[in-house]
Parts: C-alpha cells; structure tokens; sequence
C-alpha cells in the first residue's frame, strides 16, 4: 500500500487550499514564459503555438440575386401545393359518407 510521506501530505493540503482555477491559471502562464525563452535560445522568431488551429469556415459561393428570388418562388409554389393536398385530404376525410 501507498503511503502518503509527511512532506506529500503537507504539498496536498497546500492544493486544496489553493484555487485549483488559479493553479491551472499559473502553470498556464509559466509554460508560456518557457515556450517564449526558448524560442529565444533557439533563434525562433516566434514560439511554438499549442492546441489546435482555429477552425475557419469554408467560403461559400455568392448567390446572385435572381437564383435567390428564383429558389424562394420554388419554395412558395411548393408550400401552396402541399397545402391543396392537405386540404384536398381533410375535405375528404371530412365528406359524409354515403349510406349503401
């Protein structure tokens, strides 16, 4: 079994009284002021970055103003079709059937 020794102990109890958002915060912070020394002593112009790049959008193509207003009638036609179908059902559905 594992046991803690006093001097874990008393670094464990130093943690939970720290912010564990600030601890995150300085780590942060350190490993950037390393990353920027040893580009530096590299000669790098810039340091690395880390994480992955920020995700860009792909440029759609410009609609020109009649296929816009050309695909919105097509939609509108559509829409008045479908509800002459719906109320072409609901009339039958709603029509008195004849006795035999």
């Amino acid at each position: 079994m594992n046991r803690l020794q006093p001097r874990d102990q008393n670094a464990l109890d130093i943690i939970d009284a720290m912010d564990l958002d600030a601890i995150v915060q300085s780590i942060d912070e350190e490993i950037t002021r390393l990353e920027y020394a040893r580009a530096l002593l590299t000669g790098n112009a810039a340091p690395l970055k880390r994480g992955l790049p920020p995700a860009t959008k792909p440029i759609a193509a410009p609609v020109e103003f009649g296929a816009k207003v050309a695909a919105q009638k097509r939609n509108e036609e559509r829409a008045a079709r479908t509800l002459a179908q719906h109320m072409a059902r609901w009339t039958k559905a709603k029509r008195p059937q004849s006795e035999p």
